[in-house]
């Protein structure tokens, strides 16, 4: 076929496109994925001008762009839903999120969670009839409004302070709450966690069973200061960590109330709880795939290996591998932490949500140069694997006979990504939600204001223009997909990555050592005492 003939063949394909009926164009381009309907907007302007003119073409792209999913159906049009995603988009190119602070009551007492960013619970701080208030923000964007729930815990809950740890499901109308129950016979005190409805305010309606129940963790007369608890609501599954004189790590179905996977770890105490039982802990990646964390060891397990009457080791699937560090460095310690976005609530459904797909799993590891036996050189660095990486190698490597161990190379190129912090930087706080991390950065405790860097990593996050807000220093944190020894001197080699982002700075007013948290479509703060590490509760004074 001549040159001439081709172009000509390529014009009048063109034509055929343009000059079709917008219904049947717009049925047609329907068909595509979003990758092809970014090569098409490029052929030429009239295809262009066609799918960005094209509200549900538009919107589809800009779903993708944002890691956003689209909202139930019915209520708002495409037209809408595309204004405000927009809007939402505009917010990361100005560097305008917006902000919210937890309006809590005077004397109220905020308890925080694993999984507290779509909704806070909090109790009053004396006087307390057994009831415990939820309350969901507003996510303007979103369409969705604030709303508040009453949960009567009365039967099961004699105290408040009880309450270790909670986790909330809004669209699975779903709060998990974690306390200590003393046992006198056996000198002990068990863990249990109880399972209510929020629009119930009782027991809900789909759990086997409201109590679930823990193996005995602390011995009375020892602090109780030394147990920590985290919950998180996976679907049907329950992923419960408890530390104490030893972790136990439990994941259970809550519908059913069966143990689908336990391990337990014998831990060692000084004075308090040490660090190394801190690090210790499990995730649920999928319904059938958990990670484990032992400090620096990050090992996947297969839950349909798991037999409740069998107290051997648990079969290891495969170990994740972190890049090797250089000579004298070394890390103890690790901060873990994931949240998946809970399907929204019924009864006031969004015009668009976080895709859960996109979710990362974020660590935070310390480590340490020594010199003549003292501290010389700390380095932070925050390492981002998404889950779908995780559940691809677990896939990968299933039916392997040995435990095979998976180099860092391998992890990045399925799009894990490694963020390294200068010498003179800190990050005090990690905070999560869906594919969305916020690094709130260390400040000097007379300052009146909080640096927090918000990072969006996703496999379409650098679309269009989305990709830095305007005029962002982000020398607090070092971003690069090739980490060399002389920009990152904590690595023995050199480090790439591949996990596309784009990143904001905000500058936020300092609340009472109050926490950062991510919201659908933004970030709130709240104003009242964060608990410290042992205790899972604060108080809130107005």
């Amino acid at each position: 076929m001549s040159t001439s003939t081709a172009q000509s063949n390529t014009v009048e394909s063109r034509a055929c496109l343009s000059g079709l009926p917008t219904e049947i164009r717009t049925n047609i381009l329907n068909e595509l994925s979003v990758d092809e309907l970014i090569v098409c907007q490029q052929v030429c302007r009239s295809w262009k001008e066609a799918i960005q003119d094209t509200s549900t073409l538009a919107y589809k792209i800009a779903l993708v762009a944002t890691g956003m999913q689209d909202g139930p159906s019915g209520g708002s049009s495409a037209a809408d839903r595309l204004n405000n995603l927009r809007k939402y988009q505009e917010t990361w190119e100005t560097d305008e999120i917006p902000h919210l602070t937890l309006p809590a009551p005077s004397g109220f007492r905020l308890f925080f969670g694993q999984d507290s960013s779509d909704a806070f619970a909090y109790a009053p701080k004396e006087g307390s009839d057994g009831s415990i208030t939820v309350y969901r923000p507003t996510a303007s964007f979103m369409g969705t409004a604030a709303k508040s729930w009453r949960i009567d815990t009365r039967n099961y809950l004699s105290i408040i302070d009880d309450i270790e740890s909670y986790a909330v499901d809004v669209g699975q109308d779903l709060i998990v709450l974690t306390k200590l129950k003393e046992n006198q016979v056996f000198h002990c005190r068990l863990p249990r966690c109880y399972l209510f409805s929020l629009s119930r305010g009782g027991a809900h309606p789909l759990a086997a069973c409201i109590e679930l129940r823990g193996h005995h963790i602390l011995q009375v007369g020892q602090p109780a200061r030394i147990l920590v608890e985290e919950i998180a609501v996976v679907g049907d599954l329950l992923e419960w960590n408890v530390f104490g004189c030893r972790t136990e790590m439990y994941v259970f179905n809550w519908k059913t109330g069966q143990l689908m996977w336990s391990h337990n770890i014998e831990s060692e105490y000084g004075f308090g709880m040490t660090l190394q039982a801190y690090d210790i802990r499990c995730r649920v990646i999928d319904p059938r795939y958990l990670l484990m964390i032992i400090n620096l060891d990050m090992i996947v397990v297969d839950m349909g290996d798991f037999d409740p009457d069998d107290d051997g080791e648990t079969p290891i699937l495969c170990r994740l591998g972190l890049p090797p560090l250089a000579e004298g460095y070394h890390t103890d310690t690790v901060q873990c932490c994931v949240h998946r976005p809970s399907d929204p609530s019924p009864d006031c459904p969004p015009h668009f949500k976080c895709d859960s797909d996109l979710t990362v799993l974020v660590f935070k590891y310390v480590a340490d140069k020594e010199r003549d036996g003292q501290t010389s050189i700390t380095s932070t660095f925050i390492v981002f694997i998404p889950l779908s990486t995780i559940r691809t190698v677990a896939l990968r490597y299933h039916d392997s006979e040995e435990t095979r161990a998976v180099p860092w190379d391998e992890l990045a190129n399925l799009g894990a990504r490694i963020a390294v912090l200068p010498p003179d930087s800190d990050c005090s706080a990690v905070a999560t939600l869906g594919s969305r991390v916020a690094l709130t950065l260390n400040r000097d405790a007379t300052e009146k204001e909080t640096e927090v860097i918000l990072l969006d990593l996703h496999p379409h996050a650098r679309m269009g223009t989305l990709s830095t807000g305007t005029n962002v220093d982000i020398s607090q944190v070092l971003l690069s997909d090739y980490f060399t020894p002389d920009i990152a001197p904590v690595f023995q080699a050199p480090v790439h990555s591949t996990l596309p982002y784009r990143v904001v700075k905000k500058t936020i007013p300092r609340g009472r050592r109050g926490g950062v948290y991510l919201m659908q479509d933004g970030i709130f703060t709240a104003t009242v005492p964060v608990p410290n590490f042992y205790s899972s509760s604060a108080v809130y004074n107005g």
